[in-house]
């Protein structure tokens, strides 16, 4: 569905005449709908399809090679950013990451949903940094999920849902919501456990580390230790390295809580060796 670029085709060419949804929708489908379509979330049966473009005076085939070349380019460009802001992000490079994202204007170059929901995903962790009890980082953090959450009946979460989720848990977590916060842990230990989908973030690892220290801090030290193994096991199975000398850390920090010297000791030289082979990478 990525590269289908109709909807976004139909959505310039309504924007270039001054058209609201309402306007081209009516009689036709839903307002709902025609907004479904223009973020390429569902594509239109034919008669749907020719009916919107009628009302925009135009072809079937006009429309779908309308400008095609510079959609894409459009696209390539929207992404080109959203890697950068996520580097920036990885290697918590917040003053850069600061200020791309508020000297420059880019939410007119994001074309789907999914661009959208990264880029204040991002946004929100930035706030976050600066203040993790920003409620701004928070009202972010819920419109970023809700970009996808639940649309197209999905039976599993996405990546970035993953991470919106593992940052909704820990600022409950760190306001002291614990309930809150297990709502969404709940739901990303199940999507771990039951692998409906292949994720492939690296970020995950760092967004389980999150929420494990405000466990820790509640209290939780068993439901931490739960999503500590979780992401130790999931980040040597893809191979990744991010953040995995911090989660052996928690656990060696755990163990010495706990009077297991020996393990902690083991587990701190684990984490050492991770971190050399991250290094060497």
């Amino acid at each position: 569905m990525e590269n289908f670029v109709y909807g976004t085709v139909l959505k310039k060419i309504r924007k270039e005449l001054k058209l609201s949804q309402k306007d081209v929708s009516e009689n036709i489908c839903s307002q709902a709908m025609l907004s479904r379509i223009e973020n390429n979330d569902v594509i239109p049966n034919v008669i749907i399809m020719q009916q919107l473009c009628s009302r925009l005076n135009k072809s079937v085939d006009e429309v779908l090679s309308h400008n095609d070349s510079s959609v894409n380019r459009k696209n390539a460009q929207a992404q080109e950013v959203l890697d950068l802001i996520s580097y920036y992000h990885s290697t918590e490079q917040y003053s850069l990451l600061n200020n791309l994202m508020t000297t420059n204007h880019f939410l007119e170059s994001f074309t789907n949903d999914t661009q959208l929901q990264a880029f204040h995903y991002y946004k929100a962790c930035l706030l976050a940094f600066y203040d993790p009890q920003s409620e701004h980082a928070f009202s972010l953090l819920e419109k970023s999920l809700n970009y996808t959450y639940k649309k197209n009946n999905k039976p599993y979460l996405t990546d970035m849902e993953l991470m919106i989720m593992c940052e909704l848990a820990t600022y409950h977590l760190n306001n002291d919501n614990l309930a809150k916060g297990l709502l969404y842990i709940n739901q990303i230990s199940t999507n771990f456990e039951e692998k409906k989908h292949d994720l492939t973030r690296h970020e995950l690892v760092r967004s389980l580390y999150n929420i494990c220290v405000a466990l820790i801090h509640q209290g939780q030290i068993e439901l931490a230790q739960k999503l500590i193994e979780c992401g130790i096991n999931w980040a040597k199975e893809k191979q990744i390295y991010y953040y995995l000398d911090q989660l052996f850390l928690l656990k060696g920090v755990i163990m010495q809580e706990n009077y297991k010297i020996n393990e902690a000791i083991d587990l701190i030289k684990t984490a050492n060796q991770v971190r050399m082979l991250a290094s060497s990478q």
